[in-house]
């Protein structure tokens, strides 16, 4: 799951870019943002952001409007959960 860079809480100080150890931010439109291909969902953008604009990306949002379409999901739990 990527991060993703609230642009309202951004202010592009850059603290979160050089942290990133595979280059997924960059510059657009005087915001930083991040290439979700890119993220392997490290999570050192986040530490380094002093203005806590960075989070991860859920996308429980997207799942949810596809059941609503009526579109089928297939969802893989951890073993751990069955387990339990």
């Amino acid at each position: 799951m990527a991060y993703k860079i609230d642009a309202d809480k951004c202010v592009n100080c850059g603290s979160c870019e050089p942290d990133c150890p595979v280059g997924a931010i960059s510059e657009s439109n005087d915001k930083r943002v991040i290439d979700a291909d890119k993220c392997i969902s490290c999570g050192a953008c986040e530490r380094a952001c002093p203005f806590a604009a960075v989070h991860e990306k859920s996308q429980i949002i997207d799942i949810l409007k596809e059941i609503k379409a009526g579109k089928k999901v297939v969802a893989m739990l951890a073993p751990a959960v069955v387990g339990q």
